[in-house]
């Protein structure tokens, strides 16, 4: 095997975790923007209504046309299961 390619291989792993960590993740900067809004002292109905209406809006704006319905009703399923599983009193 070519000594080289170890060296190779470790140089783009390197390159790579330093762009990684040069670009934010949306999806770990989300779950913490969510962390810290559950926890604030901001109204939770406002909170509950932004995270509603945004579902809408990213299903229509990231989801291919053809896979919409499906996906909004996957969604649906999904958050009636997580409401229903934390028996709401």
């Amino acid at each position: 095997m070519d000594e080289s390619r170890p060296a190779a291989l470790a140089q783009l792993i390197e390159v790579a975790n330093e762009a990684a960590a040069r670009h934010a993740n949306p999806v770990v900067q989300l779950a913490a923007a969510l962390t810290t809004a559950a926890t604030s002292p901001a109204d939770p109905y406002l909170l509950i209504d932004s995270l509603l209406q945004a579902i809408p809006r990213m299903i229509a704006a990231r989801i291919p046309l053809d896979r919409q319905r499906e996906v909004a009703g996957e969604a649906e399923i999904q958050l009636s299961r997580l409401l229903a599983a934390w028996e709401l009193k």
